[in-house]
């Protein structure tokens, strides 16, 4: 007997589970991997953070931004006891819990979407490896490291951030789009697909 995949759930998918954990993996990874570069050889001498002097700014020696792309992004180094570029400062255990309660919804709304969301599969994986990798930051300094800074010389865009921003602000935002278009069908498509 065989079912379509949009009958089977995606814990039951090898495809599925396979491009979830890769996505998530190479995310994490990525983000805490450039961040260890970043702040080993962006200032000109490494950064040493820990727990007691992540949040203090004089930790990170002042330096010239490094032009990744010239004119669009830039490497400059800064901490950030907020949220997403540097909103509502402080309260990291606040951070902390609401990201593991996040981790787990996440896993769980995979483990129950169909094996056929395989775009979804990957927003979701984008999102949880941008919690993994801002979390692992807050439980190790106390902060998270950023270090892009988008349009460097307009001052258009003045936050820093991180790899791990970025994919979360990407994997929610599609994930808010493929919402949007599967409520925006006509009545009869959403049943007959149900």
């Amino acid at each position: 007997m065989t079912h379509s995949l949009s009958s089977i759930p995606a814990r039951k998918h090898r495809s599925a589970v396979v491009v979830f954990a890769a996505v998530l993996v190479l995310t994490a990874a990525g983000d805490l991997v450039c961040k260890s570069l970043a702040f080993r050889y962006v200032a000109g001498v490494p950064v040493v953070l820990t727990r007691a002097n992540a949040a203090d700014h004089r930790a990170i020696p002042g330096h010239e931004p490094m032009p990744i792309v010239p004119g669009v992004l830039s490497l400059q180094l800064t901490t950030n006891t907020g949220a997403v570029f540097g909103l509502a400062r402080g309260g990291q255990y606040v951070f902390v819990v609401v990201s593991l309660i996040a981790i787990v919804v996440i896993v769980r709304v995979f483990l129950r979407s169909r094996a056929d969301a395989m775009l979804f599969h990957v927003c979701l994986a984008l999102v949880l490896g941008g919690a993994v990798g801002n979390l692992y930051d807050r439980i190790r300094f106390n902060a998270v490291r950023d270090l892009l800074l988008l349009l460097p010389d307009t001052g258009l865009w003045p936050w820093l951030f991180n790899i791990a921003d970025a994919a979360l602000m990407v994997g929610v935002g599609v994930i808010i789009v493929i919402t949007w278009k599967v409520d925006m069908r006509p009545q009869s498509d959403q049943t007959e697909s149900d």
